[in-house]
């Protein structure tokens, strides 16, 4: 199964002016998951909890260590691997 797709800076500041534009309170990063959230509020739970196992909703619990590792370098003064 692919990786949970990284939101990148400009996806994030293109979301801050669209809500800075919009007076909205909250803008979901990437658009998708704004509406994946309405349809999980109308789905019962049964059916949801089903299609989270078989799309291992859990994936963002556990990052990527090698992508990780990388962000962690800089603030532990350490060299990626």
């Amino acid at each position: 199964m692919k990786p949970i797709p990284k939101v990148t800076p400009e996806a994030i500041a293109d979301a801050v002016v669209r809500s800075v534009s919009s007076h909205r309170a909250e803008i979901a990063v990437p658009r998708y998951v704004g509406t994946l959230a309405t349809v999980a509020a109308l789905t019962p739970e049964p059916v949801l909890n089903a299609v989270r196992r078989l799309v291992r909703d859990d994936r963002a619990l556990r990052p990527d260590n090698e992508d990780r590792a990388a962000y962690r370098a800089p603030l532990t003064g350490r060299e990626s691997a």
